[in-house]
């Protein structure tokens, strides 16, 4: 897998796990982000079909509230969240 594609997995296990952190559905995180429940769906699950585009990553990040920078960094989750 290449780097890119890493990336975009890691972006995509963090926007489910920023989502129940935040308690929002993928209905809800992708109305605040201005996408389709499908697009949050894809991501969170690693079979987008194609490279996403940056200024839509960054409008999911803003509507989960982190910068686009702790985005693309793995995150733990919490334990009580486990």
């Amino acid at each position: 897998m290449d780097t890119l594609n890493k990336l975009i997995d890691v972006i995509g296990t963090n926007i489910k796990i920023l989502r129940s952190l935040r308690g929002y559905t993928q209905i809800e995180l992708a109305t605040r982000a201005g996408v389709t429940r499908e697009y949050i769906w894809a991501l969170e699950t690693h079979r987008h079909q194609r490279e996403p585009k940056l200024q839509t990553l960054v409008r999911v990040a803003d509507a989960l509230g982190v910068s686009f920078g702790r985005f693309c960094t793995p995150i733990e989750v919490p334990k009580d969240h486990v």
